[in-house]
Order: structure tokens, then sequence, then C-alpha cells
């Protein structure tokens, strides 16, 4: 068993932004604003609205975190197992 941490970021009154880094997405390098973030069906997604306000998502592997820039920013490790066969 390997021990890993997962980073989360917390900003008091900054919004948390990602790009878009899938080379053929229609929004690859297009910067969003995170509206949720969660896992569903064993996949981490980040949700964000479109252009019409209408909710959408990407997974997680296909964007990197835009870290506002505050001196509030703090970032938190927790500690998780993967097991690995």
């Amino acid at each position: 068993m390997e021990s890993t941490s997962k980073c989360t970021c917390e900003a008091s009154g900054a919004a948390l932004r990602f790009s878009v880094t899938h080379p053929y997405h229609p929004l690859f390098e297009h910067t969003l604003e995170v509206v949720a973030q969660s896992k569903e069906y064993g996949e981490e997604r980040v949700y964000y609205r479109d252009q019409n306000g209408r909710m959408r998502f990407l997974p997680v592997r296909w964007i990197a975190w835009r870290l506002p820039i505050r001196s509030s920013l703090r970032l938190r490790a927790e500690p998780t197992s993967v097991w690995r066969i």
C-alpha cells in the first residue's frame, strides 16, 4: 500500500479557476470559473457554467488549476491510501 496526498485549494472569497488542457476539446486553453467539484461514477469532475448559464462538467484530468493570486490562499493536504496490485 502506498500513501499519497490529495491537495485541496481553499481560497477565502477568491474564485477558483481552471484551464482546459485537453487538446481536442472546443474550450482548449480557455480559463473558466469552478462552480463545484465532485466524484461521480469513479471520476473526479469539475463543474462550470457555460455562456448560457447551463451547468457543465469536465473530468479533472482534462484541466489545469489556476490558483488565485491572493495572500489568503491555503493549501491543505489530505492523506489518502492507494492500493497497488
